[in-house]
């Protein structure tokens, strides 16, 4: 039987009987190992490797205001741990929560992300994808998480055969625009503006030669971003578009006024549509949305450490719109049924983040 690998985070912010966080994740390293090497030999294994991180302090992410700051570690774990299945992976989560319980944790009472004397949670297990009530695999906020991420690269870089389970960006996630070929402008046969776009009639010959007359839109460049929370939904409007009257799903976007930075014309309209501030950008290259006709380019971020703003700027007076929150899974779900539509600069947008966040 092949080696496999999983993970398992420990995090701990209110004393234990082991005593401080710190204390606990101390105490319970070899227990954690015993109940691992007793599971893997249920599964007809060998007793399997485990590389911890050092332990890292970290402040808390979501829940209650002003709980206490969190000591976290992940432990890596290798070796003939058997076939990675559901019904495995969920004994090997029953066993962690009766550890859990050990150290004074009681699940059914507490606050939803709040403070605990333990907490254990199965990252990944190889490739194992499981959507079970539960428990999901691999964890759906892994890549959110730094104070996850940070103590997993540190025990892949002690394992003996570190894996590399977030990849990074394709290099063409960031792609700049193709190279200019321009034609040549015959003659400009009629403009006509509106708002904030110009419509022109040319006559133009073509780089192939070919004369003829052509419509373009010139517009002045756009901004959108791909909003993610704490919690790893990702965060979408339902708008109107009268021009196909009808509400598509979007994400978060706005035409960028003159001379204005696309960063800070994002950072605008994320606060005015969906109500947030984000601490982290990251660039997601621009995209062309309609060369056919218009020569627009919308630049695409990344947009994370969300924080809801109490008094959200206005936005236009004819904007009639929705936000709403899905997890990445449910946002998929809902796009291939086809029981709603997002429109083709979000579904280039969300293509793109999907890369930059390995999923």
């Amino acid at each position: 039987m092949s080696a496999t690998r999983l993970a398992i985070a420990l995090g701990a912010n209110l004393p234990s009987p082991a005593g401080s966080p710190r204390q606990t994740l101390g105490a319970v390293r070899p227990q954690l190992e015993a109940l691992i090497g007793d599971w893997a030999a249920a599964g007809s294994g060998d007793a399997p490797a485990c590389a911890w991180s050092p332990l890292l302090d970290t402040a808390p992410v979501g829940g209650p205001a002003n709980q206490p700051g969190y000591c976290n570690a992940v432990v890596l774990v290798s070796g003939d741990l058997g076939d990675p299945q559901a019904d495995r992976a969920l004994a090997l989560l029953d066993q962690l929560h009766g550890l859990e319980r050990q150290f004074g944790r009681d699940r059914a009472r507490e606050q939803r992300w709040g403070p605990r004397p333990l907490d254990l949670d199965l990252l990944f297990w190889e490739e194992l994808r499981l959507e079970h009530p539960r428990l999901q695999l691999p964890h759906p906020r892994l890549h959110l998480r730094s104070f996850v991420l940070e103590p997993l690269l540190a025990a892949m870089a002690a394992s003996a055969a570190p894996v590399m389970l977030v990849p990074s960006p394709p290099p063409d996630v960031m792609a700049s625009l193709p190279a200019s070929e321009p034609c040549e402008l015959l003659e400009t046969l009629e403009t006509v503006e509106a708002r904030k776009i110009r419509f022109e009639r040319q006559r133009i010959r073509l780089p192939m030669g070919v004369e003829g007359s052509f419509g373009i839109i010139r517009h002045p460049g756009a901004s959108l971003a791909v909003p993610i929370t704490n919690e790893g939904q990702v965060v979408v409007l339902r708008q109107y578009r009268f021009a196909v009257q009808a509400r598509l799903l979007e994400f978060p976007a706005g035409t960028l006024e003159t001379g204005e930075d696309p960063l800070e014309s994002m950072q605008r309209e994320l606060g005015e549509e969906a109500g947030y501030s984000a601490a982290r950008w990251d660039a997601l290259g621009p995209m062309l949305p309609c060369p056919g006709y218009s020569d627009e380019v919308i630049h695409c971020f990344l947009a994370r450490e969300l924080t809801p703003l109490e008094n959200p700027p206005a936005g236009d007076d004819d904007e009639d719109l929705e936000v709403l929150h899905m997890t990445p899974m449910e946002l998929d779900a809902r796009l291939a049924s086809g029981e709603e539509w997002l429109d083709g600069k979000s579904v280039t947008a969300w293509f793109r983040a999907k890369q930059l966040l390995g999923l």
